[in-house]
């Protein structure tokens, strides 16, 4: 994925504004979706001609390679934009968003409809609902996804509303058999 890494310039020749910025898509599919980006659209704004003007072919392993690399341009060149320092470049947490990241490509997009019935089901229990009959019909939910939403709906504390959230599992149960 990274090895298509590049660090790009925006610029125009009526000015002397310069924004350096790092992508892994195609310079001239970045260029039309740059100037929607907010901290790009003010160069846009500012200027009619943009041009975008490629700095370094970077491939590499990671987003934050990428922004390391980013960064190093934005101190050594003199550009409109700033470094970032969030949370998010914080080498640690990027570190565990990569594999956050690659946990779930492995487990999860083995098969993309698959994983996607099931983060359904998770989002929902975590909501502390239980899907529609509307829902299993639109997602083709089985018994077998229905019955690990008991597994999240065990973390909830309350009796009265475990009790009620597993009689209404139990009707979508009956539900999926009946459309059988």
């Amino acid at each position: 994925m990274y090895n298509n890494s590049k660090i790009y310039k925006l610029c125009s020749q009526e000015g002397n504004d310069v924004y350096i910025g790092a992508t892994i898509q195609p310079l001239e599919q970045k260029l039309k979706l740059a100037k929607y980006e907010n901290n790009k659209n003010d160069i846009f704004r500012k200027y009619e001609k943009i041009e975008i003007e490629l700095l370094l072919d970077y491939p590499c392993n990671s987003s934050l390679e990428l922004k390391e690399k980013l960064n190093e341009y934005i101190l050594n060149n003199d550009c409109v934009n700033e470094i970032k320092l969030r949370n998010d470049l914080d080498p640690k947490i990027m570190m565990q968003k990569e594999k956050r990241k690659e946990h779930d490509t492995k487990v999860y997009y083995k098969d993309v409809e698959q994983s996607r019935r099931l983060k359904i089901i998770q989002k929902i229990s975590r909501e502390g609902q239980i899907p529609t009959e509307t829902s299993i019909k639109k997602y083709n939910i089985t018994i077998n996804e229905l019955l690990k939403i008991q597994d999240y709906l065990g973390n909830i504390k309350v009796e009265a509303l475990k009790n009620k959230l597993n009689g209404k599992l139990f009707d979508r149960i009956r539900f999926i058999n009946e459309l059988r």
